[in-house]
Formats: C-alpha cells, structure tokens, sequence
C-alpha cells in the first residue's frame, strides 16, 4: 500500500502493511486526534472471512481486554479495541526495531553470536515486563493472573531506541478471558513451551519463566535447545528438560550466569525462580558486577552493527548543543534599589527559554534596558506633560514648515503651465473620427460553413456487474465492504483503474482479484466459489495411539485427515494400550489447519 495514499479505517489511516497470518493483517498506521496530531501506530485488523466467526472474535476481544490493562515500559501498549462495519482490529504501539527472532537469524547469517552482556540485558528487561504483568491487579485490588504463555524470540521487539518490549497476547491466560482452551490441548510455539505446558497441566506465571530461560539459554549459546525435526520430537524434548551448561556450548559464558539459567530452566517448576522479579534481579547484578560499563547504548550501536539498514540515531544524548547563555541586567524593586538578577538556567536558545518560562510563569525575566533616542525621549516626556521645548526643535520645526512651503510651489507651477501648454495643442481642439458601420450579427447563409458535431466525451465512470456460484456473497471494493451481496451492480467505478475486489460467503474460500472498467460501460465478472476445506492433524505422546472420530477408528497418531467441510465438529478419542484413554470434542474452521496435540497419562497399576 503506498504512503502516499494511506486508506481510512475510522480514525485511524491504514498506511503499508508489514505482515499477514491465517487470522489477521498487521499495518503500520497512524492515527488523527482532533488537533491533528499525528502518532504511528501498528494496527491488527482480522480478515474479512475470519471476521464472520464468532470464535476468532472472541480470541481479538480477549487479547485487547488482556493487553489494554498493561501499561509498563518493557510491553508493547495497546491503545485501542475498534469495530468498522465488519472490520474488527486492536490498535497497538508502534515499536521501530528487530524482532528477536529476526536478530538471531541475522546472527546466525552471519555465523556470529550475541555479546554475553547484551543478551542478559534484554532477558531483564523482558523478566521486568513479564513481573509486572504476573503481579497486575484489577480496579479492586483483585490479581489478574495473566499469563503470557507465547514468550518467545518472535514476541519480544528490541526496539532502535535500546528498549525492549514485549507483544502480542493472542493466547495470553488471565481472568478476563472470554473464550477457553480444552484441557489437554496445546496452544502456542512448542520449542518454547514449559514442561507443565507439554503435558496440558494448569498453567501459572512460572510457565513464562520457562519459557524466557529457554530465549536466555539460545541467545547465549546460538543454538536451538529443544527444536526437533517434527513437533512430536519437540515436545518430547521439551517434557524431558535436559539443559545442557551454557559454558559446556560456549566457552566465554561464566559459570554464575550457567546458574541463573539453569534455576530458570528447572523441569520441576517449584524449583525454578518464584517470580520474574527475582530473575531479573539476579540478571541485574550480573550485569552490574561482570560488566559495570554496559548500557542501553551499547545495544542500539549492536543493533545498526547487525543491521546496516537502520539509520543512525541523528544526536547522542552526550552530543549537547552549545550552550548560549542568557545575559538579563539588574533591575530595581519596588524601593528603588538595585536587586540582583534572578538564577536563569543557560540554555541553547534563549527566546525558547523565555517562552517556556512564560508558559510555567516560574518568573519574571526582566527585559533588558535600552537607551532611547534623544527624540523620542522628548516626545515620551510631551505626552507626560513634563517636557520643556527645547530651541533645537523650534529650529527643526521652521525649516520642515518653509521647505512643504517651497514644495508646494513648484508642483502648483508646474502643473498651471501644462494645463496651458496642452490647450493650445491640437489633442484638445480635434474631433473624434466616425466609427465604422457595425457588421451585420448574422452572417449571410452562403457564408456559413457546416461544422461537423464533436464526439462526446467518454464517461470518467463505468459499472461492474458481479455474480458468484453460489450466490449471496458479501462484495468488497479495495478491502471496504460494500453492504451488497452477489449478484449485484458496482456503479460510478473509475474507469482505467485498477480495482481490487474480494468475495465472502460463509464456508467458502475468501476469493479475491482485480479488474478495470472502461467509461460508460458495464463489465461483467461472475465467480464460482471454492469451498474452504480445513484440515485436522492429532499428535499423541507416546505415538501409535488409536484415533476414534465420532465413534469410527481411523487410524494411528500423528494422524492427519485433509480437506474436511468448514464447521465440521469431531468427538475424538484416542486409546492406546498402558495409557488412560482421551476423549475430546474438536471444531475445524474453515482454511484452518486444528491441530491436537495430547500428552497420555500412564495408568496406574492396581
């Protein structure tokens, strides 16, 4: 979407899109306030065909009622829930910078591997946002036991300014939830999930810890910890929780910050740090004790050392401008005596100074004395009624009055001789010469010449005639609904240009393309709809498990059935010998793979 033609969206502009996933679209935006102040802005907005399911808006509603509670400098603020005719989307702070999982592959590009104090740095951060959301209360003082539950690489910014922060609470836990996740199946990105997480158990605020040690453990080490080739194997590796010592992988990690990891990445949860807080604290003095001389600097020059693409903070905060100080003279107070000038604070500009002080009115700055002329100062004193005229202005005063005297002389002179110079020219004594006779209006018919009539213009406007099979298709023009359904007429479309059209009916895929009109005609489109398939895939820990679909075994996990019908629900059962058995109920949305993942529970021997 180019800058220059940014589109509306309620109060918000929708200026380039950055990325899109099965769900939504993110734009970077700004949004207007009644002053015109701009500011930037990255705004969610669900897709169209997404928006029609009651469920995906329940999960919108739930990450902008979790997030707009949090106000905290290392958590991406969310500012805004919104509706637009059927679009719904969250307005969230645009934070300009990298990705973690966009600085690890870079450093992995280019086989390198992140300083040692740069990594602890921005895990305290993260462990800082993270204490604040664990302890967040309610209006009523209530504990809002959020959980994050997606604390991963992809989730955390590292921002140009030096700042971290944390987003994204698409499947973020807390009270406040409308909707809620079965037991026993798995949501988030397995590589970073906690033990607990694996086997489907209730999660609390610990789970986050686990998760953060598993990104301070990779940053350090540049390696992967527990990915495998397949989700089963990941899991399976994140369930045994076997850490292998930082300082085993890289040599230059000290043994006291293996510690901190290590306590992180405790399989048991009871042994893992009881809070974020004290992560972070402990990741503090690390910092504090091994490297006294790091700062947030330090990681903003690391960040346009790895990408050359950012530009350059334009100032450094120790790059002052010069200082100009304001010279104010002595006043007198009310007494007549001299007081000394009040303390003014130098500054770079001095007129910008005076202002803001005027606004606070912290004080008067006396303005400085200057000397008046000689005569305005005798006119000020006339005006008092105290000034004696002085013979120097009497003078001045007879010559202004003889030389307007002697102007006006020569210019009543001159003007008497001109008058009778002109009278005795013959300008003033010749008549006016007769005009022509006027033409006849009409012209003689053997004059007129046929002029063959103008072909009119083409119309600037064509109309576009839409059908779909089946039909009843809600019609979108440049991603804006149209409150029309198939078949329907579009009229007043420009023509020559190019217009983006896009096609919903529930259960069938979102279709969309482009066409142009021509002017003054009508150009005829007609669709056939594709029904949107979804797909289900069921995992099991230990495999081999029998798959039971509304009473019928299917197969073995992992097990995968494709192109099943939108809004198609399953009861599901998994056996396998040794294990209690699962069941469950599972919805497949349309154009959206559902995936289960179930750990078994072993039996126990009677």
């Amino acid at each position: 979407m180019p800058e220059s033609q940014p589109t509306p969206l309620g109060q918000y502009q929708l200026i380039e899109k950055i990325a899109q996933g099965g769900m939504a679209e993110i734009f970077r935006g700004k949004a207007l306030d009644p002053y015109g102040i701009e500011r930037a802005v990255v705004i969610k907005r669900i897709l169209p065909h997404i928006a029609a399911s009651p469920e995906f808006v329940e999960m919108l509603i739930d990450e902008a009622k979790i997030a707009v509670q949090l106000s905290h400098g290392n958590i991406a603020q969310v500012y805004d829930l919104g509706k637009v005719v059927d679009d719904y989307f969250i307005v969230m702070e645009y934070v300009e910078g990298k990705t973690l999982s966009q600085i690890m592959k870079r450093l992995k590009n280019q086989d390198k591997r992140m300083p040692v104090p740069h990594a602890v740095s921005i895990c305290a951060e993260i462990a800082g946002g993270l204490d604040y959301m664990h302890r967040k209360t309610d209006e009523s003082g209530h504990p809002l036991n959020i959980v994050h539950r997606d604390i991963s690489p992809q989730n955390v910014i590292v921002s140009t300014a030096g700042t971290v922060k944390i987003i994204d609470f698409g499947i973020a836990k807390a009270k406040t939830k409308i909707s809620t996740t079965d037991s026993g199946i798995l949501k988030g990105k397995f590589a970073y999930m906690s033990p607990e997480h694996a086997e489907g158990e209730r999660l609390d605020h610990r789970t986050d810890i686990f998760s953060l040690g598993i990104i301070l453990h990779e940053l350090l080490t540049g390696q992967r910890l527990f990915k495998g080739k397949n989700n089963p194997e990941t899991i399976k590796k994140v369930k045994k929780a076997k850490v292998p010592v930082p300082s085993e992988v890289r040599s230059a990690i000290p043994r006291a910050l293996d510690e901190i990891v290590l306590k992180a990445l405790q399989r048991d949860r009871d042994k893992r740090y009881p809070s974020a807080h004290d992560l972070a604290q402990d990741l503090t003095k690390f910092l504090i004790t091994r490297h006294p001389e790091f700062s947030p600097r330090d990681l903003i020059r690391f960040l346009q050392e790895l990408f050359p693409e950012i530009a350059p903070l334009e100032k450094m905060a120790h790059e002052e401008t010069p200082i100009v100080p304001i010279v104010i003279k002595k006043g007198k107070n009310g007494k007549g005596e001299e007081e000394e000038p009040h303390e003014v604070t130098a500054a770079a500009d001095s007129q910008v100074l005076r202002m803001k002080l005027k606004e606070t009115e912290v004080f008067h700055v006396p303005e400085i004395e200057k000397e008046e002329p000689e005569e305005e100062k005798e006119e000020k004193a006339e005006e008092e009624g105290t000034a004696k005229i002085p013979l120097a202005r009497i003078r001045r005063a007879v010559i202004r009055f003889l030389a307007a005297g002697l102007v006006l002389g020569l210019v009543m002179g001159g003007g008497i001789y001109l008058y009778r110079t002109l009278a005795k020219s013959s300008w003033f004594t010749k008549k006016p010469e007769t005009p022509p006779p006027l033409s006849p209006l009409i012209p003689q018919p053997s004059t007129i010449t046929p002029q063959p009539l103008a072909a009119p213009s083409p119309s600037p406007f064509g109309t576009l005639s839409i059908d779909s099979a089946p039909r009843g298709a809600h019609i979108f023009l440049n991603d804006a609904d149209t409150n029309k359904v198939t078949p329907a007429a579009l009229e007043k479309i420009p023509a020559g240009d190019v217009q983006k059209i896009g096609l919903y009916l529930e259960k069938y895929r979102f279709w969309e393309g482009k066409i142009q009109v021509e002017g003054g005609k009508t150009a005829p489109l007609s669709i056939s709809l594709d029904l949107n398939y979804g797909d289900l895939e069921i995992n099991s820990l230990p495999e081999g498990a029998d798959v039971v679909l509304n009473g019928q075994t299917v197969g073995k996990t992992p097990f995968t059935l494709a192109k099943v019908p939108p809004d198609s629900a399953y009861e599901v059962v998994l056996r396998r010998h040794g294990y209690e058995p699962w069941e469950g109920q599972v919805k497949i949305f349309g154009g959206k793979r559902e995936v289960v993942n179930i750990s078994l529970k072993k039996m126990r021997p009677e």
